[in-house]
């Protein structure tokens, strides 16, 4: 009888480490996600920054090519 006590006690002890095991595990898979969202917003920023400047830069052009230019204030 006690064999089996302790075997169910073991068992136990087995269950909830697996349980805090996935959990951990779980925990880790999230925060990694969380970084890789964040380094992808990052990229997507800098990416849309790149285009907007070449954007500016074909704007410039195409206004220097009619003879016109932005005003740029200088102080």
């Amino acid at each position: 009888q006690w064999g089996r006590v302790l075997c169910l006690q073991r068992e136990k002890q087995e269950e909830k480490r697996l349980v805090t095991g996935c959990q951990n595990l779980r925990a880790g898979v999230a925060e990694e996600l969380r970084f890789a969202n964040k380094a992808l917003l990052m990229v997507r920023r800098a990416a849309l920054r790149y285009l907007l400047h070449c954007e500016h830069l074909q704007h410039q052009r195409e206004l220097n090519h009619g003879g016109k230019s932005f005003y740029v204030e200088r102080l």
